[in-house]
């Protein structure tokens, strides 16, 4: 019987919806031209094409299919960058040891201890912020190169005080390491010069320094940091002011359109008759959202009417005050009755102990989805985590539409959640009355759960990255993958 009335609900799919559901999808750009994709875009109608003109006065001007957020830029950089671009003046010469503040005093040409910043809290996110900044990396990395060198030419010059008839040697700083009383800084330093030695693979003391001052003066971060731009010098806008709009365009075909034209294309093989608006505001797959264009891409969707949202790439910086216009921007798409999708990152995490943001947190509108295969098996690099990761999904080996009318295969947990983005307009367009809390429901509840209890899958282990068998039920709380038919069957007796 169950069986019976599957195929009556599969042959339903197929037929019109009974109310169209329109779809965002908040991220990449698209091809919106994709001939496989005609009839599927959304469409505006309150704005009228190229006109140069905000129709509908709703602060963006022609947005016929959506909105081009982040405009021209191709790279945005990530979070930890921008803050740590934000606040490198003013804390760039600072350093934590063993959970105590160091400052670099040029004076005396060393750190030396220091009070607590004023404003912890800023500070904090300052040093969170150099732990994800690339920039950060390099320049850390700058310092300390020049760090270790002016150490070791005061060592250097030291030695030869001591010896002055002879050459110092990697034994005699040896020596002058045992018998005096270092500060944790300088133990640290001490190690780097052992490092230097391995390094170098000799203890010829003066080979060392010359290296060290070799590196020192090649190893600049200028250019890197001068590689970026800060989107707010290109798009024109206040990054911490909301109400400041009207920047970016409505080009969605950028560089990295084949993305949301991949996702495009799952929601449409889903859900044929649902319409999608596509909401730019990821440059690239090595970049992080600004939260400002985030909240208001959400606030664009729900203005505009979409039921499905879909949201692009979490982070786990989510500071101040951006973090409350997200939170702000997704409890109003609660009360508008909008349904939240999230993909998590394919990087490995165990997001209940690593949180990426935004979070469900008490939002019964919110799903967050990770990629599996065919066969329910879930991607080995996933994020993951029970408390934070809801449901899997087919990401993996997917083939879609791609940009300039192409198609192609792709892998991710961003293609896994237009699968879940997809089941969820199917199921709002064939039962208009569902509720947000309902296709939640609905689809974690008839979820395919696998018959082995075991999968492997790879995590961080003390900053390393190891593989080991886990067991299924630990990786999500739904315990499972997307069901489409068992979705559908469930919807059609509430």
């Amino acid at each position: 019987m169950i069986k019976r009335i599957s195929i009556i609900l599969l042959c339903a799919a197929l037929v019109s919806a009974k109310k169209p559901v329109t779809v965002a999808l908040i991220g990449y750009g698209a091809d919106i031209e994709h001939p496989a994709l005609e009839g599927a875009i959304w469409t505006n109608p309150k704005e009228k094409p190229a006109n140069g003109r905000d129709d509908d006065k709703n602060g963006w001007v022609d947005d016929i299919h959506g909105w081009n957020f982040i405009g021209p830029l191709d790279r945005i950089s990530t979070e930890g960058d921008r803050q740590y671009l934000r606040l490198r003046d003013k804390y760039k010469d600072y350093i934590m040891v063993k959970g105590v503040p160091y400052r670099f005093d040029y004076a005396k040409d060393e750190f030396v201890e220091t009070p607590m910043p004023a404003d912890r809290e800023e500070f904090e996110l300052f040093m969170q912020a150099k732990t994800e900044s690339r920039i950060a990396e390099r320049e850390g990395a700058e310092r300390i190169h020049r760090a270790v060198a002016r150490y070791m030419q005061k060592i250097d010059s030291e030695m030869r005080a001591q010896n002055p008839d002879r050459e110092p040697t990697y034994k005699d700083f040896v020596t002058w390491m045992n018998k005096r009383e270092t500060s944790d800084v300088e133990l640290s330093l001490n190690g780097l010069v052992g490092l230097m030695a391995v390094v170098t693979k000799t203890q010829d003391w003066s080979r060392m320094l010359d290296y060290a001052l070799g590196i020192a003066r090649e190893h600049s971060a200028d250019s890197l940091a001068k590689e970026y731009h800060l989107p707010e010098e290109v798009l024109g806008d206040n990054p911490d002011d909301l109400n400041d709009k009207g920047y970016g365009n409505a080009n969605l075909k950028m560089n990295n359109a084949g993305y949301g034209t991949m996702q495009a294309g799952i929601v449409h093989r889903i859900a044929p008759d649902a319409r999608i608006m596509f909401l730019r505001v990821d440059a690239g797959q090595q970049d992080e959202s600004r939260q400002k264009d985030v909240a208001l891409a959400i606030r664009y969707a729900v203005d505009k009417g979409a039921q499905i949202i879909q949201l692009g790439r979490s982070n786990t910086l989510y500071p101040y005050p951006g973090s409350q216009w997200v939170d702000d921007a997704l409890r109003y798409a609660s009360q508008k009755g909008a349904f939240v999708v999230q993909p998590v990152l394919d990087l490995s995490y165990n997001m209940d102990e690593m949180p990426f943001y935004p979070r469900r947190g008490e939002m019964n509108n919110f799903v967050t989805v990770a990629a599996a295969d065919s066969l329910g098996v879930p991607l080995i690099n996933a994020n993951f985590g029970p408390g934070s990761l809801d449901m899997f999904a087919r990401g993996v080996d997917v083939e879609s539409t791609t940009a300039d009318g192409l198609r192609a295969v792709g892998t991710g947990s961003y293609l896994a959640a237009a699968e879940v983005t997809g089941a969820a307009a199917l199921l709002k367009s064939r039962f208009p009355k569902l509720k947000a809390a309902q296709l939640r429901e609905i689809l974690m509840s008839t979820v395919t759960k696998p018959e082995y209890e075991e999968v492997e899958k790879q995590f961080l282990f003390n900053g390393r990255m190891v593989t080991d068998l886990f067991l299924f039920d630990d990786l999500s709380a739904a315990h499972g993958s997307l069901n489409i038919e068992k979705a559908l069957e469930k919807a059609a007796t509430l």
